[in-house]
């Protein structure tokens, strides 16, 4: 368990930060422990100031003005944000106040893997992604199917032409045609 700064912050794994121009850190990862933090379905965001204290004014957006965020998924498995107001498994859509830092969390159902983000979040390589909502803005999470293509069934006899296979129950003869032995 790893403390942050002033004891505040906790956590088991912690996912990154991220520096924003202002001088200010924006620290993610999975839910540990306490302080004030905002915190949703295991994960956590905090802002820190450049003098290492916390942000009291994250997510509080500015302005009176909102920016649209639409998610879709494809595949099987659900998108959530922190601060909440997506949690979709289908095209969701929500209005945040303009500049609103949030996290985007994939989540992928049994038998599926999280494959990539596109859109506003397109070339984040994990499972989750920041935004700073400025502008209206979509974004795709991608989810893939664990199982394995099944190969196509290869036939069970090999008809050549003037005999040489007969299947199973009669005469047999090995020939070999076209990369297929019989």
């Amino acid at each position: 368990m790893a403390n942050g700064f002033d004891g505040y912050l906790c956590s088991e794994s912690p996912g990154g930060a991220i520096f924003q121009p202002d001088g200010k850190v924006v620290v993610a990862g999975n839910f540990g422990c306490g302080g004030p933090t905002r915190l949703y379905q295991g994960i956590y965001l905090t802002r820190f100031n450049p003098h290492s204290s916390i942000d009291e004014t994250f997510g509080s957006g500015g302005g009176g003005t909102s920016a649209t965020l639409t998610v879709s998924v494809t595949g099987s498995g659900t998108v959530y944000s922190t601060p909440s107001g997506i949690n979709c498994g289908n095209d969701c859509t929500h209005n945040y106040a303009n500049s609103t830092m949030l996290i985007l969390k994939a989540l992928p159902a049994t038998g599926y893997v999280f494959s990539g983000w596109g859109g506003a979040c397109l070339g984040v390589t994990v499972d989750y992604c920041t935004l700073t909502m400025d502008a209206n803005k979509s974004v795709m999470a991608v989810f893939k199917s664990q199982t394995p293509e099944k190969e196509p069934p290869r036939p069970r006899h090999l008809a050549v032409p003037g005999g040489g296979c007969t299947g199973p129950t009669g005469r047999s003869a090995v020939v070999i045609a076209h990369g297929w032995l019989c």
